[in-house]
C-alpha cells in the first residue's frame, strides 16, 4: 500500500516488471550467456530509449510507459527459444553423444523465431495487445508512419550503437536501421 501511494499503481507495475524481467533475460545457460551479452541491460536501455522516443513524438504518458514495458520485453523470446533449443539438443545428445546445434545455427534459429515468442511473453505478462504486436513487428522492417514498433526498432538500434548490444553484429546493423 505504501509503495502504491508513493509510486502510484503504474510505477509499481513498472518496477515489478523490471524486477521480474531480469531472471528471464539473464539466462543461466552458459551457452546463451556466451551468445548474448548483458541482455537485461540491453532491454532496459531499449525500454528507456523507446519511452523517450514516444515522448519526443508527443505521445501520452500511458503510451510512453507502454513503450518502456515493450522495450523491456522485446527480446524476452531469445532466452525462451534458446532454452528450448538447448533442451532439444540435450535430449538428442543423450542418444547421439555429441553437440548437435552449432552456435551459428542456434543464433540463426533464435533470430528467426524470437519475436513471436517475445510477443507471447508480453501477452502472458499482461502487456497490451498493441505492445505485443509492436514487439513482434519491430523484429522486421516496419512500414511508413510512426508507431510503437518503429520506436522499438529504432531504440534497439540506438542502444546497440551506444554499446548496449547483445552481439557484435548488432552494432554493424545499427546504422542502417537508424538511417
Amino acid at each position: 500500500e505504501q509503495a502504491i501511494r508513493r509510486m502510484g499503481a503504474a510505477g509499481v507495475r513498472t518496477t515489478l516488471l523490471e524486477i521480474s524481467a531480469r531472471p528471464l533475460l539473464d539466462s543461466r545457460e552458459p551457452r546463451l550467456v556466451d551468445l548474448f551479452k548483458q541482455p537485461y541491460l540491453h532491454a532496459v536501455a531499449v525500454g528507456l530509449l523507446a519511452q523517450r522516443l514516444m515522448q519526443a513524438h508527443g505521445c501520452k504518458e500511458a503510451e510512453c510507459a507502454e513503450a518502456f514495458h515493450a522495450g523491456l520485453l522485446h527480446d524476452s523470446g531469445k532466452p525462451v527459444v534458446g532454452a528450448l533449443l538447448l533442451d532439444v539438443e540435450r535430449q538428442m545428445a543423450s542418444t547421439k553423444g555429441r553437440r548437435l546445434i552449432s552456435d551459428d545455427v542456434m543464433v540463426a534459429c533464435i533470430e528467426q523465431s524470437y519475436a513471436r515468442a517475445s510477443a507471447q511473453v508480453a501477452s502472458a505478462w499482461q502487456l497490451s495487445p498493441r505492445a505485443a504486436q509492436a514487439i513482434e513487428g519491430a523484429a522486421s522492417p516496419v512500414g511508413s508512419g510512426w508507431s510503437l514498433a518503429h520506436a522499438l526498432r529504432l531504440a534497439d538500434a540506438l542502444a546497440a550503437q551506444e554499446g548496449f548490444h547483445l552481439r557484435r553484429e548488432d552494432i554493424d546493423r545499427a546504422p542502417a536501421i537508424i538511417e
